[in-house]
């Protein structure tokens, strides 16, 4: 039987791929565990909490200040692909590369400069403001990883940009752990973390070379799919908008559960995680192979294509994932105390209310990357605030019960989250497809 036209999660090409992604995906997982536990053994506790602190520290700016343009460079460049225009798409990855190089220069002086009261903010005074300049400068190595990424994408090698990932966490536990368990120092283990990242930066750098920009050597251009840097940076920093909001969700919620009721509730709290972890490790293969084909689709206008991957995409994910909460149901009480020990056992609770919210977020996998998919990353920032803002007002109210109230909130929020998108997600493929219709070709599909 022929397959049908278009839907690319019935191909076997496109689960291969998939396939081969997830692989790539769990290795990074699995080898940057291993990673950090040999960080962690080899400096010890107020060693591998300096380190710890350190990538915090620079993580947390990093997310303030950043903007991403892996969707964004999605995004425009599949229409230039899809229209078969070579020397625009390469345009556009040149201004991609500038953007991030400019964007990633001024968060490394920004913190350079600042490290000292940075330091002393995050720290109380101990930690060295060394440590952190060492953590801007690997943060400042892979500032081009965006649009190297993305280019593995347009070129349909979502696999590779998994395994460059793979890469990366085998050269930080070969590299940062080698160096914490034979010299112990903080300092060298931040060093060789930045000769790690810039080696898997230059791995994926090359991959990017070989799979897509040497492939993209026709002269077409077309001047009314160009878009600028500019246009580029404020695509960008919605995304970057939208992973703020996500992470300072994140933040807040142990910091107002620690001062409420101590740091023990925090340490169980973050045990019982465990199933959203889970389900976000189990779908990000997924995600990674359908935001290049959600782009695509869009760029082609082939809108109810997309409204049916994500009817799909939700079927699966809750036929797999129902089955699966109700099992963790049961397994989370002898999961749990085997992986963290016994110490751990009041985050079955909190971790049993939290499966239901695994479930919800799997179900919802497609909604990370399709608003900048089809160009309107202003959507997610929307569902992200309501989102947040659920989530701490009930957290507010729960919070001096532990975990279990946190876990409470955190289920508010992801209730609101799907219901808004099962709200918003038909009605934004419509409203993209009257936009793209409607506004001239070379700004089609790029308004909020």
């Amino acid at each position: 039987m022929t397959e049908p036209v278009g839907e690319f999660w019935r191909t076997r090409a496109f689960w291969r791929t998939t396939g081969r992604s997830a692989a790539g995906l769990w290795v990074s997982v699995g080898l940057g565990f291993l990673g950090t536990v040999l960080i962690a053994r080899g400096l010890g506790p107020a060693g591998f909490g300096a380190f710890a602190l350190s990538a915090a520290v620079v993580a947390t700016a990093t997310a303030l200040l950043d903007v991403p343009l892996e969707e964004a460079v999605v995004h425009f460049g599949a229409r230039a692909n899809s229209a078969g225009a070579d020397a625009t798409l390469r345009r556009l990855i040149r201004r991609g590369l500038v953007g991030d190089l400019a964007v990633g220069a001024v968060v490394f002086v920004l913190l350079v400069s600042l490290a000292g009261p940075v330091a002393h903010l995050a720290s109380g005074g101990w930690l060295e403001p060394a440590f952190v300049v060492l953590a801007a400068l690997a943060g400042l190595a892979q500032t081009c990883d965006g649009t190297t990424g993305a280019v593995l994408l347009l070129a349909g090698r979502p696999d590779l940009r998994a395994w460059s990932m793979a890469a990366g966490s085998g050269l930080r536990l070969l590299l940062v752990g080698g160096s914490a368990l034979l010299l112990g120092s903080v300092r060298w283990a931040l060093a060789a973390a930045v000769v790690a990242t810039a080696a898997g930066s230059i791995v994926q750098a090359i991959l990017a070379w070989r799979a897509g920009w040497e492939r993209w050597r026709g002269a077409t251009a077309r001047p009314d799919l160009e878009v600028g840097t500019m246009t580029l940076l404020g695509f960008g920093a919605k995304s970057g908008i939208a992973l703020t909001i996500s992470g300072a969700r994140n933040g807040i919620i142990p910091a107002l559960l620690g001062r409420l009721s101590g740091p023990q509730a925090v340490g169980v709290f973050e045990v019982a995680t465990f199933p959203l972890q889970a389900a976000g490790v189990a779908d990000a293969p997924l995600r990674l192979a359908l935001l290049p084909e959600h782009a695509r689709l869009a760029a082609e206008s082939r809108w109810g294509e997309i409204a049916e991957s994500i009817r799909a995409y939700a079927r699966a994910a809750l036929a797999v994932g129902i089955p699966a909460a109700i099992a963790g149901w049961f397994l989370l009480p002898w999961l749990i105390p085997a992986l963290y020990s016994a110490r751990y056992a009041a985050a079955v609770t909190p971790a049993r209310i939290l499966t239901v919210a695994a479930v919800i977020s799997l179900a919802l996998g497609w909604s990370k990357n399709l608003p900048g998919a089809v160009g309107r990353p202003g959507l997610r920032v929307a569902v992200l605030a309501a989102d947040a803002a659920v989530t701490l007002a009930v957290l507010a109210v729960t919070a001096r019960h532990g975990p279990v109230g946190a876990a409470f909130a955190l289920l508010a929020g992801t209730v609101v989250h799907a219901g808004m998108w099962r709200w918003l997600g038909p009605r934004a493929v419509r409203a993209v497809r009257v936009v793209s219709a409607a506004a001239p070709a070379g700004i089609r599909g790029t308004r909020d």
